[in-house]
């Protein structure tokens, strides 16, 4: 039963000189029957899980089986014969970090860890666990080192994971918290020295109704330090006139000071954006850069894009794992194989006409080249999606993947 149920739970009601002297069953907790322990504290046991109930003999044992019944515990069990009829390992009580808890229990019998803290319950403890929130990036390089998040994303660029920062899109590497402790950052609450986690303003003046005096009334009176009339508490650029509030990558910070406008949220800018400090992105609305990316594939020599579904849309990644059920890789950089100033994740390799779409015109271009480039048609032609000098079948696969885009960028070599 302890083999094939890795649930299981043991329990050894003997008392602790026995337990320790007369050694246990790997594993097994020790709540003594004859001193009270077990009756004092059985509600520490999972009431729904299996129980194992172990003693010297299996007096003991069936008597502290019946109690726990009697409290409601659902699945019982008494081994008959006691430890004295196990015939399998059996350890004593050592500690090898001092930290109170045996080896034989201890998620890191190595390092001093009295209280047991395993974030992401892989049962390693996390003074000993490398990566304490499973998300394959070691605590010394993870942004948010016990919570999940594979994507590091960190909009506001205080080295705090967006997943755990207290004020995700208003840069607090320090994270202070110290007027009223309600898990949201000074720096962005809209009633610092007031506890109101939900950070509730019903009137909308950027004051939470817990420290609004007029909470069902907007108070034009609040703190507006650039003069656009939106409060500084709730103005995406409280130290810039932006009196629109726009924010085209919706990532809380407004265009006029948002130091790299993103659509798409992969580290590149959107061209357009004077106040942008981040490099230029070559597909302003398809993620290809170092924080997410687009399954590609490969197709006449050629970088395409998968795209999905009614209405179709892009098959993002982070890395080439996600891309498996399309057989393809993840770009995660600005790659533009043909070197015309559009990334590949976004051309549309087949707009012969360029007027941003690939219809049925393309295909009557197509079928007038087609065969061009071998004597005595030379190329360039607009049907030569792959630039080989001749239109051929492959230029034909090329069309039939993008046939019915209709989102094709301009590009400018």
């Amino acid at each position: 039963m302890i083999d094939t149920n890795d649930d299981l739970v043991v329990v050894d009601v003997r008392e602790e000189n026995e337990y320790c002297d007369d050694q246990h069953i790997p594993g097994a907790l020790n709540y003594p029957w004859n001193s009270g322990v077990l009756q004092d504290r059985y509600d520490e046991l999972p009431i729904n899980g299996d129980i194992l109930v172990v003693c010297q003999s299996g007096y003991r044992s069936s008597q502290a089986a019946q109690f726990l019944c009697s409290q409601g515990f659902t699945s019982i069990y008494n081994m008959s014969g006691g430890i004295l009829g196990w015939e399998w390992d059996v350890v004593g009580c050592i500690d090898s970090d001092s930290d109170g808890v045996n080896d034989d229990l201890d998620n890191c019998p190595e390092v001093s860890n009295p209280d047991q803290t395993d974030t992401d319950g892989d049962e390693i403890g996390d003074v000993c666990d490398g990566d304490d929130d499973n998300d394959d990036i070691p605590d010394d390089e993870d942004n948010c080192p016990i919570v999940t998040n594979p994507t590091q994303a960190d909009v506001d660029g205080d080295d705090m994971g967006d997943i755990c920062d207290n004020c995700p899109v208003d840069y607090n590497p320090e994270q202070a918290d110290e007027g009223d402790e309600d898990g949201v950052g000074d720096v962005c609450d809209n009633c610092p020295n007031v506890a109101n986690p939900d950070q509730i303003d019903i009137d909308g003046d950027c004051m939470g109704d817990e420290c609004d005096e007029f909470p069902n009334d907007f108070n034009a009176n609040q703190p507006d330090f650039d003069s656009d009339g939106t409060g500084d508490a709730c103005d995406n650029c409280p130290d810039d006139y932006n009196l629109d509030q726009n924010d085209s990558d919706d990532d809380g910070v407004g265009d006029v000071c948002d130091e790299c406008t993103d659509r798409d949220g992969d580290g590149f800018g959107n061209p357009g954006f004077p106040y942008n400090m981040c490099s230029l992105d070559n597909c302003p609305d398809a993620p290809n850069g170092p924080v997410i990316g687009t399954c590609v594939k490969t197709i006449a020599g050629m970088s395409v894009s998968y795209r999905i579904g009614e209405p179709e849309h892009l098959i993002t990644c982070t890395s080439d794992d996600d891309c498996e059920e399309t057989g393809g890789t993840c770009q995660m950089e600005q790659g533009d194989c043909n070197e015309n100033g559009c990334g590949d994740v976004c051309e549309c390799y087949t707009d012969g006409n360029g007027d941003g779409r690939v219809t049925v015109w393309d295909f009557i271009i197509f079928k007038q080249q087609f065969g061009w480039g071998f004597p005595p048609n030379p190329c360039p032609c607009e049907a030569d999606y792959n630039e080989d000098g001749r239109v051929s079948n492959w230029d034909f696969i090329l069309l039939k993947h993008q046939f019915g885009r209709f989102d094709c960028p301009s590009c400018d070599e």
